[in-house]
């Protein structure tokens, strides 16, 4: 069996932002608001992170000063 380099590991932060994005999108098909007001911002605030935003902000510096 091949060993897989630590810095080359499977997250799966992509996988589960899909599948909580999913879920947001279900409960809102459902009709239920005081839910989807409690869980839209932490549910949006790792799929942005999982999709790219903290690396584009770390090549970039667009929430902070460049180093």
């Amino acid at each position: 069996m091949d060993q897989v380099p630590l810095n080359k590991r499977k997250t799966w932060s992509r996988e589960t932002a899909f599948i909580l994005l999913s879920v947001l999108c279900w409960t809102i098909y459902q009709n239920n608001v005081g839910m989807a007001e409690v869980i839209i911002w932490p549910i949006t605030t790792y799929a942005a992170i999982a999709f790219g935003l903290k690396r584009i902000d770390e090549s970039e510096g667009i929430w902070g000063s460049k180093k």
